[in-house]
């Protein structure tokens, strides 16, 4: 998994905490609406995508990884706990691994992008999903450490 910057996002205004904004690659609008007001991160990872996105409202933060295939079909999206500070130090670990926390807490996280989509539907694997993908296949495992 490497850093990109080839995803910009614009986002209507006033934004809200069910707010979307619209994917732009290369300055080409994708058709495509992120969770969040914008990007906070990117990486690809071999042909996908990995778009860290978020909300800042007054009492947190609510943050969206989203992974979309080579031809912008979203195939995952995962959040971790909404938190008083925005995400913080993000660091790659291997080819499809990503550690971050938030500001001002010790807390770690780790995001796994799966080799292969797999089936699983335990309390560990569902928590952090959003409605659409919640009985979709798992790309993406997030878990703290």
């Amino acid at each position: 998994m490497q850093s990109i910057t080839d995803f910009t996002t614009a986002t209507a205004l006033p934004p809200a905490p069910d707010s979307l904004c619209s994917l732009y690659l290369r300055g080409q609008k994708l058709g495509i609406s992120l969770p969040g007001t914008g990007l906070v991160a990117q990486y690809q990872a071999g042909d996908q995508f990995l778009l860290v996105s978020d909300y800042d409202y007054f009492d947190g933060v609510t943050n969206w990884f989203t992974l979309l295939a080579p031809d912008g079909i979203v195939l995952d999206v995962v959040s971790p706990p909404d938190v008083a500070g925005g995400i913080d130090k993000l660091e790659l670990v291997g080819h499809r691994q990503l550690h971050f926390g938030f500001y001002h807490s010790p807390e770690r996280w780790q995001l796994t992008l799966l080799p292969k989509p797999l089936w699983r539907f335990s309390q560990q694997y569902l928590w952090c999903r959003s409605s659409p993908f919640m009985l979709s296949r798992r790309w993406l495992h997030l878990s703290q450490i």
